[in-house]
């Protein structure tokens, strides 16, 4: 696919009744005894000190060690790492732990390998301090009080431990504890429930500031917004990373919901930096801003004051119940590179396969094989291209997963077969709780094989309730275990099952409708003697973790895996997309889809989504409508719906929605090429597909609270209309000196300026950045991969000085070949009047007939007079649009 061409053209609320969340199912700060330990420490107060003679650093080995005393006399042992890329990673235990359990570190399955250390140098070395330097970053240890700076090119940009809220609470015996202490702090009740704590408290805390930050970004999964809120400032609770089952999530709250990633980006005029804490427990983060009253961390040291950025800061405090303290400082200092450094960490999401990026039809339930065939065929006469339908838990036989009601699907393979000669998948839920009932061959080998999460003492298998009734759960964090779990997906042990089957894991927070805040015991028992406590926000990337090892083995390692998953932690990207749980059918929900999903991406999962329409309740024709419109660019699109709501299928709303919904979703089907060139540059460098406005423009500071506009790619930019009635919308073009171009008509914007955009029903704000070139596919068809050899259309959005770049990636669209080359990338790019495309990547030898049909320049500065291909010299056929300058 070569090309060197001179000059172109070329309803109402329902009334049946959903209760909200009921906030009181679920701890506050102050109902949980170890965030109140930690937070009422005394600010200030030097609690840690480092014996100089302890200080060990083996600069070849990129490895500095010290020993860290407190008050009590408690020795600890500090490792500070300088790693590849700049990163520098702390971590913190006991010299000799007075307690055989030890502590948790889910650094196996979060990090995607142990990341490589690099050479320091040391620049000094006194009894007060030790500074070293990798690269262009340096780090600085202070002795007394402990003190950890993270400096660029000698200019501090985060400070550990400047408050001295770091606290280790050490494995002890009942007797070293105050009396009056000891009921609280070794076992602790909520409702109903007893946690019985048998090791004692061992909760670890530490403060770190943002040196210059005026925003804070991250720590999904929250529905407040974008930038992280003051949790100070406001008297509330601080931000929750405790993965939970929230029924009917409430917007602009900092409770926890069904995702903990620990991760934030700090952003000001010095740029972005990243701290990363790795730890699977509950963990509480405050979050404190201060303008203006900032001191020098290392005045001495450097003989300057810090001054860049003025004097704000912000000041965090990260507070997780058990596990080690150990934790990454990523350098940025843009955030794109904090992102790069975070998948170094954690790796990326691997090349979806391209029918994953399709549209997709849900809801609790299609209730049998009939209505399936229905679904499909009413998606095929009211032209509406879709790549699956999902079945939720009422398809198999009594809740019991990896079986199917014989009743409502008694022919399921007929059925597969059916969607696939259509070129459909099908998608079924499994869920990670599993029947007590001993005639159910999966609950029967479990318990068989000791594979299910014990109960405290260890004597029994841990029972709960969820849908099925009683309930256990199987152990995912032993390998056998998953092993096990993988071969139930292989077709000869899935009856009923074929190729063409994927999979949604939900519920596997996991959620247990009779534990504490709905979810599992924390003195339950996992392999090795762990606590649930030590592995919580870690349950569901396992469960996904077994789920992708098996749909790997039913190929043979061949086809793409698909998996949705509610429940992640870092390093679930590499296994599944996400969507955003249980929303309702509520502007208010619909307002809240944009900042949730920039939050994802910016933690490393950039497939992701929400229920459009919402899933509770049931939402009026505009509603859905502009649901739909914004669901057709996030990065997974999938409606769905509660089982007691009225069905909303698309051509339920009447002809004029259902021919708004049609394009949208052909729009969708259009851009795929565009969103599929998105995911391999995710995986070339951790950047998310949907991404907010600062993290393509750091330096306009207008984009640094936005959330309601985003940027798909850097490319494309999206302001949907999320208020009802909303006939216009006011739209910032970010970077002044560049232009943007309306998607459908292609007038011109000029950047750094905010317009009145129109928006009537069947428009979406959309826009093309000037300088970029989008690849589209015009021909929509049925689904997303009828006909592979379709043409490309091009558009070429020209900046300023008339030019434009961009890229498409193009393989195979479902197989691992790519991975031995079996791909091309094409590099665009229109200069002085000359159009040419080139490969980009030279070990890249796909072949494909797809050729490039039509290529669309917008924004020319006068009409061409001629168009011809310089290689051959024939002249082209060319339309020139004088209204938008475009050929």
């Amino acid at each position: 696919m070569q090309l060197r061409i001179s000059l172109l053209c070329i309803l109402l609320v329902s009334t049946f009744t959903v209760f909200a969340v009921d906030k009181g199912n679920f701890k506050t700060c102050s109902e949980s005894s170890f965030c109140q330990r930690n937070r009422n420490l005394p600010l200030g107060e030097p609690r840690y000190h480092v014996p100089p003679s302890s200080v060990r650093p083996e600069p070849d080995q990129g490895k500095l060690s010290f020993h860290i005393n407190d008050q009590g006399g408690v020795v600890l042992a500090a490792t500070l790492q300088t790693l590849e890329n700049g990163l520098l990673r702390f971590s913190l235990e006991e010299f000799r732990p007075a307690a055989t359990h030890g502590r948790f570190s889910p650094s196996e399955y979060s990090l995607v390998r142990e990341p490589i250390n690099l050479p320091f140098k040391v620049l000094t070395q006194s009894e007060s301090q030790i500074y070293i330097q990798n690269g262009g970053i340096q780090a600085l240890v202070e002795f007394s009080p402990f003190q950890l700076s993270a400096l660029r090119e000698g200019e501090p940009f985060a400070v550990v431990n400047k408050r001295n809220l770091m606290n280790f609470e050490p494995f002890l015996s009942k007797d070293d504890w105050n009396a009056s202490e000891t009921d609280k702090v070794w076992e602790e009740n909520f409702k109903s429930h007893r946690d019985s704590r048998p090791f004692g408290p061992s909760s670890v805390g530490l403060d770190v500031r943002f040196l210059g930050a005026k925003h804070l970004y991250g720590l999904p999964e929250h529905s407040d917004g974008l930038s992280l809120s003051d949790t100070k400032s406001d008297g509330g609770d601080p931000y929750r990373l405790y993965n939970l089952d929230v029924f009917e999530f409430e917007v602009n709250s900092r409770m926890s919901l069904y995702g903990a990633v620990p991760l934030v980006y700090s952003l000001g005029v010095n740029g972005s930096n990243g701290f990363f804490w790795m730890n699977a427990a509950e963990t509480w983060v405050d979050v404190e801003k201060v303008s203006g009253g900032g001191d020098s961390v290392v005045g001495s040291l450097l003989n300057s004051v810090f001054n860049s950025g003025g004097s704000d800061y912000i000041d965090t405090h990260w507070v997780s119940e058990s596990g080690l303290l150990d934790f990454f400082i990523l350098p940025g200092p843009t955030p794109s590179s904090v992102s790069e450094q975070y998948a170094v960490l954690t790796g990326v999401t691997p090349l979806p396969a391209i029918w994953s990026l399709g549209y997709h039809q849900c809801r609790w339930n299609y209730k049998d094989q009939e209505d399936v065939a229905q679904v499909d065929a009413n998606l095929e006469a009211n032209l509406i291209p879709y790549d699956a339908i999902w079945l939720d838990i009422e398809h198999t036989e009594g809740k019991k997963y990896f079986t199917w009601d014989g009743n409502k699907f008694p022919n399921s393979v007929e059925m597969l077969d059916k969607l696939a000669e259509r070129n459909h998948k099908l998608v079924v839920i499994i869920d990670p709780h599993i029947k007590r009932e001993e005639n159910y061959r999966i609950y029967k080998e479990l318990k068989e094989r000791g594979f299910l999460v014990k109960t405290s003492d260890g004597s029994s298998d841990y029972e709960g309730a969820c849908w099925p009734g009683s309930s256990s759960w199987p152990d995912f964090l032993s390998r056998e275990v998953r092993e096990y779990w993988s071969q139930c997906y292989l077709v000869e042990n899935y009856s009923g099952s074929t190729t063409n089957l994927y999979v949604w894991n939900d519920m596997n927070e996991p959620s247990v409708f009779t534990g504490p805040e709905v979810t599992m015991h924390k003195d339950a028992i996992h392999a090795g003697g762990w606590e649930h406590r030590d592995i919580h926000n870690l349950y569901g990337l396992l469960v996904t973790l077994g789920t992708y090892e098996g749909l790997m083995m039913r190929s043979k390692h061949q086809e793409r895996p698909f998996i949705l998953t509610r429940s992640v932690f870092a390093g679930s990207q590499r296994y599944s997309a996400v969507w955003t749980g249980d929303n309702e059918a509520s502007w208010s929900h619909l307002k809240s889809v944009l900042p949730m999903l920039q939050q994802m991406g910016l933690g490393g999962i950039p497939f992701v989504g929400s229920d459009v329409g919402g899933f509770f309740k049931h939402p009026s024709p505009e509603l859905l409508v502009r649901w739909f419109q914004v669901g057709a660019y996030t990065p997974f699109f999938r409606q769905h719906a509660h089982i007691d709501t009225p069905r909303r299928e698309p051509w339920l709303f009447g002809e004029d929605n259902l021919r708004i919904i049609r394009e949208a979703i052909s729009n969708r089907y259009q851009l795929l090429p565009y969103w599929y060139t998105l995911f391999y540059q995710h995986t070339q460098g951790g950047a998310p597909v949907l991404r907010p406005l600062w993290y393509e423009f750091p330096s306009d500071q207008n984009t640094w609270g936005m959330y309601q506009q985003a940027m798909l790619g850097s490319g494309m930019m999206i302001s949907p209309v999320t208020e009802i009635g909303q006939t216009s919308q006011e739209v910032y073009f970010p970077e002044e000196e560049s232009c943007w171009y309306d998607k459908d008509s292609f007038v011109k914007f000029s950047g750094g300026e905010t317009r009145s955009i129109s928006t009537p029903l069947d428009k979406i704000p959309a826009f093309l950045r000037g300088g970029s070139i989008i690849p589209l596919r015009m021909r929509v068809r049925r689904s997303s991969n009828p006909n592979p050899n379709d043409p490309f259309t091009l558009y070429v959005a020209l900046d300023n000085k008339q030019q434009a770049k961009g890229y498409l990636y193009w393989d195979d669209g479902h197989t691992f070949s790519y991975q031995d080359g079996n791909f091309l990338v094409r590099e665009f790019s229109y200069k002085d009047g000359i159009f040419s495309s080139e490969t980009a990547k030279a070990s890249g030898n796909f072949a494909t007939q797809s050729w490039i049909e039509r290529i669309l320049v917008i924004g020319l500065s006068k009409k061409p007079i001629k168009v011809s291909d310089t290689n051959t010299a024939t002249e082209l056929y060319t339309k020139w649009e004088p209204s938008t300058r475009t050929q």
